[in-house]
């Protein structure tokens, strides 16, 4: 073949020169949408916010603050508790009277008022100057999980110990009482310094019993809320407990904290499964197959095939970090059209990622049988399904198993108490309004940490809420070490430093000073 010179060129040489070309176009595509990914969210600007410094004694008045808190063992038991605990109410009221005498200037401030709602549910209102302005709810809950195996912590669980590194020891001091305690402390704070009501109102809804489904608590509080807002009011955004900003959460990253803003809730359905199409008999003339056997068989087809994944949103949420991201990691997310089936593979590999991209799927209780020489005449288990944004519905899930399972012996249905126990996904927040903004840049100015947003695979007090508001987020804002740290949610050791108060603090006293940047949001 002659070029335009009368050269000749043989074939081989003409397939270089176009691979070539495509791997300097493909190039030239994958560092273009790189630097555009890098050139995003860069700027910061719009929210003012004066800096808080904290003395020594004003941290040790926060871990005072806390371990007092946590010394109030304020327990949420499930109805069906196994030990044959039950929740103890009284304590609830203790709690009531700490945050009573721990905040003087609060609870005597004539902008402010205290309703207990349905018993042990607690609403402030902080009236705002501006009075057109829809108002803003901050939440958190006062109850929490017991602790089971409290030999193994390093201090009692309920003791408020406070060590010789400023930390404070105890259950609830990352869930949720540290939201409580230090919310209610910016506000105290601020009315110290003169600062009497905030640019427009704030409520502080602190439920009694998240940690067992809210039923008595943030459903009550959300009544409360409605009637107070009138039909067709809606507030401009509430900020819920929600994730943290850590250290380590992506490659490359291992030292710089991102903090992760949940915008949207998984939902969540039980599905029982169960089969007794083998009568019973008696062990010595086993049948081919028995009913715990084509269970068994079912639930490993189960956990041999997950639900689909869905990476999109995902890649989404980390690429609005933009400039923060190292530079492969920005060429990954912004070229996804490429490297999705790399980035799937990370993704999958961790239990944590994982959850955050699909649906998952967990057998959590079996039962069968009743004497070790007897053939059980039904066999049964029961599936939890924490359901991503991109599934839709319980419907699907249930086909899904059906599915999978491809076996008509199997009866597959939605697990029903005395209620249905499902919960659809929550409604998103969009990221480009003026509340998740709004939280994005004070996490930044505020607290020096980048933010995205991010799905919740957890269910929080937000759920009786979504009818308040078209702008829901979920962030505890405080900085962990390590990504390890969040094993003591609901877990052994949990803890919290004065540091990480202090930083509570700072952040809720900027929020409140700099809601006049918000837009009006007018009702």
């Amino acid at each position: 073949v002659a070029d335009a010179s009368g050269a000749v060129r043989s074939g081989p040489a003409i397939a270089g020169l176009a691979i070539a070309g495509i791997f300097a176009v493909l190039t030239s595509v994958v560092f273009g949408n790189t630097v555009m990914l890098y050139s995003r969210n860069k700027s910061h600007k719009g929210v003012d916010v004066r800096p808080h410094g904290f003395t020594p004694d004003d941290k040790a008045r926060f871990l005072q603050l806390m371990s007092g808190a946590i010394k109030i063992p304020t327990i949420s038991y499930d109805a069906s508790d196994l030990s044959g605990h039950e929740t103890n109410p009284a304590l609830l009221l203790d709690m009531h009277k700490y945050l009573e005498a721990s905040f003087p200037a609060v609870h005597n401030s004539p902008h402010i008022t205290r309703t207990v709602v349905n018993k042990y549910s607690l609403l402030y209102e902080w009236k705002g100057a501006d009075q057109t302005a829809k108002p803003i709810m901050l939440c958190a809950h006062q109850d929490v999980v017991p602790a089971p195996n409290a030999h193994r912590w390093e201090h009692p669980p309920f003791s408020g110990h406070i060590d010789d590194n400023e930390t404070v020891w105890g259950r609830g001091s990352i869930d949720n009482k540290h939201n409580v305690i230090m919310q209610l402390r910016a506000v105290e704070q601020l009315l110290e310094s003169g600062v009497q009501q905030p640019p427009r109102t704030i409520f502080l809804a602190y439920g009694h019993d998240e940690e067992v489904g809210g039923l008595q608590g943030a459903q009550h509080i959300a009544k409360e809320m409605a009637s107070r807002l009138g039909s067709g009011n809606q507030l401009a955004f509430i900020l819920d407990e929600g994730s943290f900003a850590t250290k380590g959460l992506l490659p490359g990253l291992e030292d710089k904290p991102i903090a992760l803003v949940g915008n949207v809730e998984k939902g969540s359905i039980s599905v029982h499964l169960s089969v007794d199409c083998v009568p019973p008999g008696h062990s010595s003339m086993p049948p081919s197959e028995t009913n715990f056997g084509i269970l068994a068989n079912a639930v490993a087809r189960l956990e041999a095939r997950p639900m689909p994944a869905h990476l999109d949103s995902f890649m989404d949420s980390l690429a609005m970090l933009g400039s923060e991201l190292p530079w492969p990691l920005a060429m990954v997310l912004a070229n996804g059209w490429l490297f999705k089936p790399i980035l799937r593979s990370a993704m999958l590999r961790k239990p944590t990622t994982a959850a955050a991209s699909r649906t998952t799927t967990a057998v959590t209780m079996a039962r069968t049988g009743e004497k070790i020489n007897v053939i059980p005449g039904l066999a049964e288990a029961w599936v939890n399904h924490r359901i991503h944004p991109g599934d839709v519905n319980k419907e699907r899930v249930i086909a899904f198993d059906r599915k999978v399972i491809r076996d008509k012996r199997v009866k597959v249905e939605e697990w029903l108490t005395k209620t249905s126990n499902y919960i659809p996904p929550s409604p998103t927040t969009p990221v480009n309004g003026p509340a998740f903004q709004y939280v994005r840049k004070l996490l930044k100015v505020a607290l020096g940490v980048p933010a995205a947003p991010t799905l919740m695979i957890g269910n929080t007090d937000t759920r009786w809420y979504w009818d308040l508001s078209d702008h829901i987020l979920r962030h505890s804002p405080l900085v962990m070490g390590d990504p390890d740290d969040l094993k003591m949610f609901h877990g052994l050791n949990e803890r919290i430093t004065a540091d990480q108060m202090s930083d509570l603090v700072h952040f809720y006293m900027c929020f409140v000073e700099g809601l006049d940047s918000l837009p009006t949001m007018v009702n």
